[in-house]
């Protein structure tokens, strides 16, 4: 997968949704035209890593945002869901 962060502090991607690896609120899919990801109101990204089907978002206030595979308890939300 691809992401950016844009000037405004969106986040948008391209690629397999398998897991929601994109946060568009879907599983599943793969999109070559890029997506805006789902952040929670007024939070905008610093910067976006992504791997393995995990996504992690930091946020300018220094939050941790995480979607997507969720196998081994990766995104550290207490579950593998």
């Amino acid at each position: 997968n691809t992401f950016a962060v844009l000037d405004n502090g969106d986040v948008v991607g391209a690629g397999s949704n398998q897991f929601g690896t994109l946060g568009i609120g879907t599983f599943g899919g793969y999109y070559v035209t890029p997506q805006k990801m789902n952040l929670p109101t007024g939070v905008k990204a610093k910067s976006v890593q992504s791997g393995l089907g995990t996504t992690v978002v930091l946020s300018t206030a220094g939050q941790i945002y995480t979607v997507g595979n969720n196998s081994n308890g990766q995104l550290g939300d207490g579950t593998t869901i």
